[in-house]
């Protein structure tokens, strides 16, 4: 009885707790719409479902405490019952009767049988849960008391011998072995001596089932953990997406994302590792998984994170050089194109060809036509000599005939 009281009283503590969490898991029974409810009172603690009229979702156990007194003061109380006596005046009954100055003592005789049953009942219990420390304890005060008077007829003899030193001594002797003995026999039964507790059970636990399927009605709603969703644990937040929901399956995940095996493309990146590693790690050690059945639920999805500010702003600078990169090559391409275009006597309808960017030593051949202004009069000519040695001018014939010396800044390539 007392392993059965114990347990349940343990399961009423642990519905009790789970009710004032309010987590919709363990609000509800199994099947029950009504909220679970738990009474407690000096006498009982109750267990139910919520709803009275209905067998299943109404009780499902109590458990009535046991009735503890304390000796001492209740037989204090029973002595002073009796001392009052039965109309609280403290008369003798039999005595006023024998006078006749009252007509029936029976009254007054049940009240001191009630009062010294009661004194007999405490004291038996109490031996009870003393047991066989009770005749110990006894068996030893007699012998102690035997012990103590052979000592003082000893002790006498000492005294009151003066002329035999033999008896003396050996009075002596038996006097040390009383007292070691009465040491020894003390050292024995001292914790048998310690004043047991003074409170007793008078009335034993009782333990009350009304449902039978209680312990399967008490679990945790699993329809109720899907209709709500909004309930999720911090753990299961970290865990569950992870697929994280025992101690192997961490130990597979840390294989894989221990920041000395993942690492990432920046520091932003391998702190977010290092924060995300941590925090699995939290909750294992406090031995905390996916509280979702495995195969079960889909986990909790990982949410998206932010790009930052800063990032963005990263990423519109590389698009910019990325489109500076190209428009060089482009502006290359027509250059090389050009040139060829003017070495084949080929391009566009203008005479002139279109410079894209000073001309240089090496942009001139002999026999190019060119052409130069000097005092706002244009002047034609052919490319006569270059010396690669001067590279700021070369020889040119102008239309006249005569060789000058053209500075290669001034100069324009014509068809």
């Amino acid at each position: 009885m007392m392993d059965e009281y114990l347990e349940h009283y343990q399961l009423f503590n642990e519905q009790k707790i789970n009710i004032q969490s309010q987590n919709p898991l363990h609000t509800k029974c199994v099947g029950c719409e009504t909220d679970k409810q738990y009474t407690e009172t000096l006498e009982e603690l109750t267990i139910s479902c919520g709803d009275d009229d209905d067998d299943i979702c109404g009780e499902q156990f109590k458990v009535i405490l046991p009735t503890y007194i304390h000796k001492g003061k209740s037989i204090k109380e029973l002595n002073n019952k009796l001392k009052s006596g039965y109309d609280n005046k403290g008369y003798n009954h039999n005595v006023l009767h024998e006078y006749d100055l009252i007509p029936n003592p029976d009254e007054g005789d049940k009240f001191v049988k009630e009062q010294k049953d009661g004194i007999e009942t405490i004291n038996g219990k109490y031996n009870e849960v003393l047991g066989d420390k009770n005749e110990k304890i006894k068996e030893f005060h007699a012998h102690r008391m035997d012990l103590l008077k052979e000592a003082r007829l000893t002790m006498n003899t000492i005294k009151t011998t003066t002329d035999n030193d033999e008896l003396v001594k050996e009075k002596r002797m038996v006097y040390f072995g009383i007292i070691k003995q009465l040491n020894n026999e003390y050292s024995e039964i001292h914790d048998d001596l310690k004043i047991p507790d003074q409170y007793l059970m008078i009335k034993d636990p009782e333990v009350d089932i009304i449902n039978d399927d209680y312990k399967d009605n008490l679990k945790p709603n699993k329809k109720e953990k899907k209709k709500n969703k909004s309930f999720i644990s911090a753990c299961d937040k970290i865990m569950c997406p992870e697929g994280i929901y025992d101690n192997k399956d961490f130990k597979s995940w840390a294989l894989k994302n221990h920041p000395d095996k993942k690492h990432g493309d920046n520091t932003e990146e391998n702190k977010a590792i290092d924060d995300k590693f941590k925090e699995v790690s939290d909750c294992r050690d406090k031995d905390k998984y996916c509280s979702n059945e495995k195969g079960g639920d889909v986990p909790i999805p990982k949410k998206k994170k932010k790009k930052k500010k800063k990032e963005k702003e990263k990423e519109k600078e590389k698009e910019k050089e990325k489109e500076k990169e190209k428009e060089k090559e482009k502006e290359k391409e027509e250059i090389s194109v050009e040139k060829s275009e003017s070495k084949l006597g080929l391009g566009d309808d203008t005479s002139v060809k279109k410079q894209k960017k000073p001309l240089t030593i090496k942009d001139f051949e002999v026999g190019y036509n060119v052409e130069w202004v000097k005092n706002t009069k244009t002047i034609e000519g052919v490319v006569y000599k270059i010396d690669k040695k001067k590279k700021k001018s070369i020889k040119v014939v102008d239309s006249s005939g005569k060789i000058v010396d053209a500075n290669i800044d001034k100069l324009k390539i014509i068809d």
